[in-house]
């Protein structure tokens, strides 16, 4: 073989092979809900066990330290955020994730808010619905922005820590 087919054979090679993608930005939402009593910001950074403990929660996917060995636990530089609106008067509202876009040196997370027919009967319950994402990989410094209708409605660029308070027994 002669050494330009060499060469050429191996640049063919090399641009096939491509470059080691990098580490991307998943995510995933672990729980939307009715009735996620307890949190009061708009978003809050939370724990699988904070989650646990918020009153009628029902995960999608079981706390780490109740998975089975085979199933993975969520990454270490996994973060939780919590997306709420508010406390409704009536079922039917809730949170609806529409799409997710790295731009920049943000990561957007398109949220449409559900509201019930106008001509709807309804009871008169109290609802807190809120939506729940796990995102992994994300680089340091680099932001989270929800839009809600696509309107700025929270970033957590400085979010710490926050335990939900706890509901009222």
């Amino acid at each position: 073989m002669s050494d330009s087919r060499r060469i050429f054979y191996g640049v063919v090679m090399l641009l096939l092979g491509g470059c080691p993608a990098a580490a991307s930005v998943q995510v995933s939402e672990v729980m939307n809900y009715a009735q996620c009593q307890g949190l009061q910001e708009r978003i809050t950074r939370i724990t699988f066990a904070d989650l646990a403990q918020v009153r009628g929660v029902q995960l999608l996917s079981p706390p780490p330290d109740q998975a089975p060995a085979a199933q993975s636990s969520p990454a270490d530089d996994a973060l939780l955020l919590a997306v709420f609106n508010g406390r409704q008067s009536t079922p039917g509202y809730g949170l609806i994730l529409q799409s997710v876009e790295e731009r920049d040196a943000n990561l957007i997370l398109n949220y449409t808010w559900q509201e019930p027919p106008a001509d709807a009967l309804q009871a008169q319950v109290i609802t807190t619905p809120c939506s729940v994402v796990q995102v992994s990989g994300l680089a340091p410094g680099k932001r989270v922005e929800v839009l809600l209708d696509g309107a700025p409605f929270a970033d957590a660029q400085d979010i710490t820590p926050a335990k939900p308070a706890r509901p009222q027994p």
